[in-house]
């Protein structure tokens, strides 16, 4: 059942993401650059990688913004099964059964896309309000300190 969810989470996800045009797992190349957090990181890195493959950003960037919209939607299962990998760790002395770590992680998977869902439906409402949505850095940054309360809660309680 776990992964019947996971799975009805993720479709339900993408299709959210598609109707709102927003793009959370799929960020184009642009977005990673000027990102006010990993901005420098990222030109850092495109920059040594444009000069190694001897090429331009404006043509890596369509290569780019495909690969990451064709592995966002396999990215998110490898997330939940790194999540799954980390809690044996985490909780060593726990001993529990590696699956009870497998359907944990898909819970909170399943937790967490079903927020972004939301998020992305606040997000669509604000733009249809005539707001910036995502597009605005405040907006942005208040709604993503909201998700990780949302997750920290969740993960507190269970």
């Amino acid at each position: 059942m776990p992964l019947q969810m996971f799975f009805i989470a993720r479709l339900f996800f993408f299709a959210m993401q598609a109707l709102t045009g927003a793009k959370v797992f799929s960020t184009p190349l642009e977005s990673h650059l000027r990102n006010d957090i990993w901005g420098p990181v990222a030109q850092h890195l495109v920059t040594h990688h444009l000069a190694a493959v001897h090429t331009t950003a404006y043509l890596y960037a369509p290569v780019f913004n495909h690969a990451v919209a064709v592995n966002s939607k396999s990215l998110i299962i490898l997330m939940a099964m790194s999540f799954a990998l980390l809690l044996p760790i985490v909780f060593l002395r726990n001993r529990c059964p590696f699956v009870v770590h497998v359907v944990f992680s898909l819970h909170l998977y399943v937790f967490v896309l079903l927020l972004f869902c939301l998020a992305l439906t606040v997000a669509g409402a604000d733009t249809w309000l005539g707001g910036a949505g995502l597009d605005s850095p405040d907006f942005d940054h208040t709604l993503s300190v909201i998700l990780l309360l949302a997750c920290a809660a969740y993960l507190y309680t269970t």
